[in-house]
């Protein structure tokens, strides 16, 4: 049975005519570049389990540009084989990394990681990597040969994603493009999607700018002219770090709180900044205060009081809170404002929190990313690989108006920059009374002679990774406070504890959560 058949006997899912094209090709790497709500992702699920169900004992390796990404794809696949009565039976792992079938075969989801492919090469029969415009670059020569293995019992390569980036994932487009013997590459636009009208693609198309129609609906790499940031800076500052999740973030390390308010279209996100003490692993570069973003999100339309419980559930690791006030964000802002001041009441929290209400303007985003990108030029700020930031921040444009005003926003008005702006606000841009500009306060706490030191952190038991620009960070960052020296790590302290390490005063993340260092 092949994977059309597949799709519609077995799980009842028919594939369109551009998805079947795709699995019925014969190349070993198949490239492609889709616009939003082309079915790339739901044709890479349905042929990794038709792979999988074939071939007892086989594996299929599915690399997503995220841990939360590579668990939702996990979650998925095994709801949907659980969901038909001929594949019913798999078992999701606790850990929501592998999926076993009843004929022994594993579907195996993970993050973009090269230390997390090697080994996996035997039994092998196809690699997906989703996303890919968004995996490192050091990721492709690990991943590529993990399935040469088997390439005589017919493993398969698959690289799929929104036109992003000018690394292995154009290269590879380029050369299914240019007739490479062992590449195909497809095109996918939002039109071929039959569910979608061709009014409303074209109403779509009338409320964006150019270049993101090309890239978001039509599945065209195009050039980033006028971007605050391009695609090569974002990349030189950007590692493969793992995120903890919000509900994870401990003391005694506080950082900085940029809330962003949305409803219906744009969705509420949550920007922290914290030091990341990274000088012990870099030794040769110039030495400064390095910070570390972390980005969360919702999805559009979820409820503001949902929004405002999570954020006001763990809001201690946070000295500095800024949150926007404008438009629908006044009432979120204070309810986060009161029930904090109520939470510390309750729960003995003796962080002195300061608030910065901020209304965002012309003059605030102007100040806040111009700190930005001066902080990303000097490298001295990691992004996460997380790809609605990235886009967001990519998809920013300045114009230079009359009167010497500069104008920074999303492309075009129906173009989302939530995970930016709350980004922006963690910078802090606020205007000091009786003064007339914005200043933001972060800049003095990421100034070289304001800062305190890098804290003295011991070695952790995770593995490193290293920005686009050489930068060397734990994969699992220790988080530093902005403003001294106390620190949280997420990974493990090897042993033996350095001098004057003080039991019990530290906070590891490990297995079990986060307790304690002993």
């Amino acid at each position: 049975m092949n994977v059309a058949k597949f799709a519609e006997k077995v799980l009842y899912k028919p594939l369109w005519p551009h998805q079947r094209r795709l699995v019925e090709d014969t190349h070993f790497y198949r490239v492609v570049s889709a616009g939003r709500r082309s079915g790339k992702t739901e044709t890479a699920q349905v042929e990794g389990m038709h792979t999988a169900f074939s071939n007892a004992g086989c594996k299929v390796v599915i690399l997503s540009a995220g841990q939360d990404s590579a668990r939702r794809v996990t979650e998925d696949i095994g709801a949907e084989l659980n969901a038909h009565p001929l594949t019913r039976g798999a078992v999701v792992d606790d850990y929501a990394t592998r999926i076993r079938l009843t004929n022994d075969s594993e579907i195996i989801s993970l993050p973009a990681s090269q230390r997390q492919v090697r080994g996996l090469g035997k039994g092998v029969l196809l690699l997906v990597m989703d996303e890919a415009g968004f995996q490192p670059e050091e990721l492709w020569p690990a991943a590529r040969f993990i399935a040469l293995d088997e390439r005589a019992n017919g493993s398969r390569i698959l690289l799929l994603g929104g036109p992003w980036g000018k690394g292995f994932f154009r290269n590879a487009y380029l050369l299914g493009s240019q007739q490479d013997p062992d590449y195909a590459s497809f095109s996918w636009t939002m039109s071929m999607n039959p569910t979608l009208d061709a009014a409303f693609i074209e109403r779509e198309r009338s409320r964006m700018s150019r270049a993101e129609a090309a890239a978001e609906l039509d599945g065209v790499w195009g050039d980033a002219v006028g971007s605050l940031f391009s695609q090569e800076l974002l990349e030189s500052c950007t590692a493969d770090i793992v995120v903890p999740r919000y509900q994870d973030l401990r003391g005694p390390a506080t950082g900085v709180l940029g809330i962003d308010w949305g409803v219906s279209y744009d969705c509420s996100s949550l920007a922290g900044i914290f030091r990341l003490p990274v000088a012990a692993l870099n030794a040769d570069a110039e030495p400064m205060p390095r910070f570390v973003a972390l980005s969360y999100g919702w999805k559009p339309g979820e409820p503001l009081h949902h929004v405002i419980k999570a954020t006001v559930s763990n809001i201690a690791p946070f000295r500095h809170v800024a949150t926007e006030v404008n438009g629908v964000g006044a009432y979120p802002s204070s309810e986060v404002r009161r029930l904090a001041v109520q939470s510390r009441t309750g729960n003995h929290d003796r962080t002195k929190r300061r608030w910065f209400f901020i209304s965002t303007t012309a003059a605030t985003k102007t100040t806040g990313y111009s700190l930005l990108l001066g902080m990303l030029e000097r490298g001295q700020l990691v992004l996460p690989r997380d790809p609605d930031l990235l886009r967001q921040l990519a998809g920013l444009r300045f114009e230079q108006r009359e009167r010497g005003f500069v104008h920074i926003a999303a492309e075009d008005a129906a173009s989302h920059d939530d995970h930016a702006d709350s980004l922006m606000l963690a910078t802090l841009p606020y205007k000091p009374p009786r003064q007339h500009r914005v200043i933001c306060h972060l800049a003095a706490l990421a100034g070289s002679l304001q800062a305190p030191a890098d804290a003295r952190v011991p070695a952790l038991a995770c593995g490193t990774v290293t920005t686009g620009g050489g930068l060397v960070v734990p994969e699992r960052p220790t988080l530093q406070s902005v403003g001294s020296e106390a620190w949280t790590a997420y990974a493990p302290v090897q042993a033996p504890r350095p001098e004057g390490f003080q039991a019990g005063k530290y906070f590891v993340k490990t297995t079990q959560g986060v307790t304690h260092a002993t």
